[in-house]
C-alpha cells in the first residue's frame, strides 16, 4: 500500500512538472524574437553570453542593459523577469481598457549552445527603444492619466514606479519602460507613493496628485502595521508641503493623520 502511495505522489508531481514545462515552452515561444532580428543577434551570441555571465555575477545586476551599433533600435537586457512582469502590466491595460498606458515591445532570445530552460543565462531580453516627448510637448500628466497609472499598479504590483522608469510619448501615453523592478501586491501602495516623490510630482497636475493620494488613503486599512506606519508618514510629510483642494480627499487625510 505504501509503495502504491509514493508511486501516485510520483506520477502526480511528474504530471505538474511537465505541464509547468509546456507552460513555459509555450510561454517562451510567444516572446521569442523574430528570425530576421535573431539571424543578427546570432552572430554576437557568444559576446552576449560572456557579457550574461559577468553580470549574473555581481549585485548590480540592473545595470545589464546594453545597447549596440548592431542592433539599432533595441537595447539588450539581463534578467527573464522582464517579460514575465511585462505580462502583468499588458494584462492590466488589457482587463480595465487603460488607453493611456504603454509597455515597449520586449522579446526573448536564446543564447546559442545554452539549456533552453527560461533562466537570465540562457536568454537575453531584447526592448524596442521607445522615444519620449520632446520638451516642447510636455504637458502635465492629467487626472485620467493618474487614475489609469494608479489602476495599472494596483492591479499588477508595480511598485518600481521610480522617475527614470516611465516616460510619456508623444502621442501622450505613459510608457513603463522598466519591469524588472518589484512587482508585488501586498506592497503596491509603494508605488503609488513613488509618483508622489520629489522626482515624480512635477510630472502631474493638481487633480491628478489629489487622485493619487485618494488611492493611497484606500490601500491603507489593507496594510500591515509596518506598512500603514510608513505610508502615514509619507503622507504627513507630504501633505506640509501639498495642499489638498478636494474637501473628501482632504477630509479623509486627516482623519488617517489622526492616527499618528
Amino acid at each position: 500500500m505504501r509503495n502504491i502511495q509514493l508511486l501516485i505522489v510520483s506520477i502526480i508531481l511528474s504530471t505538474s512538472m511537465l505541464y509547468a514545462r509546456i507552460a513555459e515552452e509555450a510561454f517562451i515561444k510567444k516572446h521569442l524574437i523574430d528570425d530576421h532580428l535573431a539571424s543578427i543577434l546570432d552572430k554576437h551570441s557568444y559576446k552576449l553570453e560572456r557579457l550574461l555571465r559577468k553580470i549574473h555575477r555581481t549585485e548590480r545586476q540592473k545595470n545589464g542593459v546594453w545597447r549596440f551599433k548592431w542592433l539599432p533600435g533595441y537595447y539588450v537586457k539581463y534578467n527573464v523577469n522582464r517579460i514575465i512582469q511585462k505580462e502583468l502590466l499588458d494584462s492590466a491595460i488589457k482587463d480595465h481598457a487603460l488607453d493611456l498606458i504603454h509597455t515597449p515591445e520586449k522579446y526573448f532570445y536564446h543564447i546559442k549552445g545554452r539549456p533552453t530552460e527560461l533562466h537570465s543565462l540562457n536568454y537575453v531580453v531584447i526592448s524596442k527603444d521607445v522615444r519620449a516627448r520632446t520638451r516642447d510637448q510636455e504637458k502635465r500628466l492629467s487626472l485620467e492619466h493618474a487614475q489609469q497609472m494608479t489602476k495599472a499598479i494596483e492591479t499588477s504590483g508595480h511598485c518600481s514606479t521610480y522617475a527614470q522608469n516611465y516616460l510619456i510619448l508623444p502621442d501622450g501615453r505613459v510608457s513603463f519602460i522598466d519591469t524588472d523592478g518589484t512587482f508585488a501586491n501586498e506592497i503596491s501602495y509603494k508605488g503609488l507613493i513613488r509618483l508622489l516623490e520629489r522626482d515624480n510630482l512635477h510630472r502631474f497636475g493638481k487633480a491628478a496628485r489629489e487622485h493619487i493620494v485618494s488611492r493611497i488613503i484606500a490601500r491603507y486599512p489593507y496594510l500591515a502595521p509596518r506598512r500603514k506606519n510608513e505610508a502615514l508618514k509619507f503622507l504627513a510629510g507630504w501633505n506640509r508641503h501639498n495642499q489638498i483642494k478636494n474637501r473628501t480627499i482632504r477630509s479623509q487625510l486627516y482623519e488617517l493623520l489622526r492616527e499618528l
